[in-house]
C-alpha cells in the first residue's frame, strides 16, 4: 500500500491540478486515506476525512491501473460517492511511472 501512495505522490502532475481544491477519501481494501489537492499541491495521509468532496472505494491494484492509464474508469470496479467530477479529475492528476514505460 505504501508503494502505491509513494507512486501517486511521485507521479503527481502539478499543472493538471491547477485551480483544483478538493478533499478526497480513498478507501483501499480495509485502509482509509485522506487526500487534499490544493491548487497544484497534493497531500496524502492515513485516516478518514470528516466531509470529503468525493470518496473513491476500490482495491489498490484498480486505483493504480486507473490513475496510471492502464484501465479506463468505466471498466474499473470502483465506487465513487459524492462529487464524481472531482473524483474523475483526481484520477487524471498522475503520469504513468517511468518504470512501467521501460518494461
Amino acid at each position: 500500500m505504501d508503494a502505491l501512495l509513494i507512486a501517486l505522490e511521485s507521479t503527481f502532475v502539478r499543472q493538471r491540478a491547477a485551480g483544483l481544491h478538493a478533499k478526497i477519501e480513498l478507501r483501499l481494501a480495509e485502509e482509509r486515506f485522506s487526500v487534499t489537492v490544493d491548487d497544484g499541491t497534493l497531500d496524502i495521509a492515513r485516516g478518514s476525512l470528516r466531509a470529503p468532496d468525493a470518496v473513491i472505494e476500490t482495491e489498490p491494484a484498480t486505483l493504480r491501473a486507473v490513475a496510471f492509464g492502464d484501465r479506463k474508469l468505466a471498466d474499473a470496479r470502483m465506487k465513487i460517492r459524492g462529487d464524481a467530477r472531482v473524483a474523475r479529475r483526481f484520477l487524471q492528476l498522475f503520469a504513468r511511472p517511468r518504470a512501467a514505460l521501460e518494461n
